[in-house]
């Protein structure tokens, strides 16, 4: 149960766009658009398979405040709420966070990442 519940939640962060492919872990990702890789739900070992399938920017949303970083692709790391950006400004670029707090347009913050 709890795994369908973490991939409704996946789903729901997806957004409105069409989904253009589904791609096995690690296997080369050939469509443009939206696309799903089924990976594993650990966050280092997710970001691996989208490395070995050609990605070569990683945008990284934190809630909880895990720093990552990869030499294989520069990665962006994004704070979702504004407490852990404030907390953790050395290790985070962006705070989406902003949306939330200060009301900023999802649009905006969007042009900034």
């Amino acid at each position: 149960m709890k795994n369908r519940l973490g991939r409704a939640r996946a789903a729901a962060k997806a957004g409105t766009l069409p989904l253009t492919g589904v791609f096995r872990y690690g296997k080369p990702i050939t469509s443009r658009g939206f696309t799903f890789m089924d990976r594993p739900g650990h966050d280092p070992a997710s970001v691996t398979g989208q490395i070995a399938s050609g990605g070569t920017l990683i945008a990284f949303r934190t809630g909880r405040g895990l720093a990552f970083g990869s030499k294989s692709a520069p990665t962006v790391m994004i704070a979702s709420n504004t407490e852990m950006f404030l907390r953790q400004r050395d290790d985070m670029d962006l705070n989406a966070g902003t949306i939330v707090s200060d009301g900023a347009r999802i649009k905006s913050v969007g042009r900034a990442i």
